[in-house]
C-alpha cells in the first residue's frame, strides 16, 4: 500500500478509508453475517406452526411379541417461542454489527498509520530531489567560477 500511495497521484485519507471500507474482505464478511442474521430474524413468526403426525408405535414386552399401536403426535402452537428466537437472532445480528465496527476501527487506525507514513515518505522523496538539484546547481556554479591556474578559484569553492 505504501508503494502504491507513493507512486500514485496524491490521495486523500478519506478516499483511502472509503476504499478500505468498500473492499475489505473481513468487513464484507461481517456485514454479510449480520444481514443473514437479520433476514433469519425477520423470517420467524410469533406462533409455531401446528404439527400433527400419525404412525405405528411398537412397545416391547420383554421378549414376548411386541404390541403395535397407532400413535398420534401433535405440537401445539406456543405463543412467544418463535418471537424469542427472533429476538435472539436480532441480538446476534447486533453482535455481528459490533464486531464489524470493532474491525473497522482497527483497520482505520492501521490505514491511517500507513497513509501518514506514505505521505511522509513521499514528502521526503520530494525534499531529497530538491536537495539533489541544489547540490547539482552549486556544482555547476562552482565549475563556472573555476579557472585553471588562478588562485581565486579556492575562494569560489569555499
Amino acid at each position: 500500500m505504501v508503494a502504491l500511495l507513493i507512486a500514485s497521484a496524491p490521495l486523500k485519507l478519506s478516499d483511502v478509508l472509503a476504499e478500505l471500507e468498500a473492499r475489505s474482505p473481513t468487513l464484507l464478511a461481517d456485514q454479510a453475517r449480520r444481514d443473514a442474521l437479520l433476514r433469519a430474524a425477520d423470517g420467524t413468526g410469533w406462533w409455531d406452526e401446528p404439527f400433527i403426525a400419525v404412525g405405528p408405535d411398537e412397545v416391547s414386552l420383554g421378549g414376548r411379541m411386541p404390541v403395535v399401536r397407532a400413535q398420534l403426535s401433535q405440537v401445539i402452537p406456543f405463543p412467544g417461542k418463535r418471537s424469542a428466537r427472533a429476538a435472539a437472532l436480532a441480538e446476534q445480528a447486533d453482535g455481528a454489527r459490533s464486531a464489524r465496527d470493532t474491525t473497522l476501527r482497527g483497520l482505520r487506525v492501521a490505514a491511517t498509520q500507513v497513509f501518514v507514513r506514505a505521505l511522509f515518505v513521499r514528502q521526503a522523496l520530494a525534499t531529497n530531489a530538491l536537495l539533489q538539484q541544489a547540490v547539482r546547481d552549486a556544482q555547476v556554479r562552482a565549475a563556472a567560477r573555476y579557472t585553471s591556474g588562478a588562485g581565486g578559484h579556492h575562494d569560489a569553492l569555499l
